[in-house]
């Protein structure tokens, strides 16, 4: 697999990273588990879902399995930042199923700012996770857990007293249409409907949507609706073709063109791939 879009996330993953360097994600990109992006210095633009934040120091996000996410420089130079990416299911050592769903309910795609005692307590936990994710020892998953939760309580506690990270610097054209097409994409959408549906020439709104996303708006459609192919052929057993059509792919051979071009295999193969490592 091309692995160009989609990163796999073997149960936890912790990095830091500074750089004095410009650096813009050549496109979006999305993962099958939970990512915190936590600022320590400096400024970041970081793109999910319908919106486009600034981050600067204490400002965190989270993306969810299968949300489609990027970060750019633009103006800024200087950035520090953290990246954890952990398997929502390390969390059933020390939780409950009902209790997991409960928890990870309040902390979809949120984005905060932590004040300074919590930035320090976010900042100590991830050099633990660090730590531990490093040792040369079988990892300690209830260990590693139990700091997760310590880590999510924080998001929820900020969530609660409403510390939101600053606000969106997207358009509210771009906004309404990432909206949309988020909710219709299984539908016949195209880039005239689009750029009608928010009152823009289709040159402007063109415009305005890849400063916002790093890509086209067909590019960005078609990730979105490989995405939910990519996630329907993990966790159902619906057929390959049905999968398609609710995708919003007139046909499997366009499906696979597209999915073959990001993925390098067919969806077939990869449902294949799947259940022969379920066996």
């Amino acid at each position: 697999m091309k692995n160009t879009v989609f990163s796999a996330c073997d149960r936890i993953l912790v990095h830091r990273k500074s750089t004095s360097e410009p650096y813009n994600m050549r496109e979006p990109h999305y993962h099958d588990a939970y990512e915190i992006f936590v600022m320590l210095e400096g400024k970041r633009y970081v793109f999910c879902g319908e919106l486009c934040h600034v981050m600067e120091r204490g400002d965190v996000v989270i993306h969810s399995p299968f949300s489609i996410h990027s970060g750019q420089s633009r103006d800024a130079v200087y950035y520090d930042r953290y990246v954890l990416n952990f398997d929502e299911k390390i969390l059933l050592n020390i939780l409950s199923e009902n209790e997991l769903e409960q928890l990870l309910a309040k902390v979809q795609n949120s984005f905060l700012h932590l004040s300074e005692e919590h930035l320090n307590l976010f900042t100590g936990a991830f050099l633990r996770l660090e730590a531990l994710v490093k040792s040369r020892r079988r990892l300690d998953e209830k260990k590693i857990s139990a700091i997760l939760l310590v880590l999510l309580d924080l998001v929820i506690i900020q969530e609660e007293k409403r510390e939101i990270a600053a606000q969106s610097v997207a358009p509210m054209q771009i906004k309404e249409t990432l909206a949309y097409m988020n909710r219709h994409y299984g539908e016949d959408i195209s880039l005239d409907m689009l750029a009608d549906m928010v009152h823009l020439s289709k040159y402007h709104f063109s415009h305005m949507f890849k400063e916002a996303t790093g890509v086209s708006v067909i590019e960005y459609l078609t990730l979105l609706r490989l995405t939910k192919v990519h996630n329907m052929l993990l966790y159902t057993d619906k057929k390959v073709v049905e999968i398609a059509e609710e995708a919003g792919f007139c046909s499997y051979i366009n499906l696979e063109r597209a999915f073959k071009k990001i993925y390098g295999i067919s969806p077939k193969q990869l449902k294949k791939q799947e259940k022969s490592k379920i066996r």
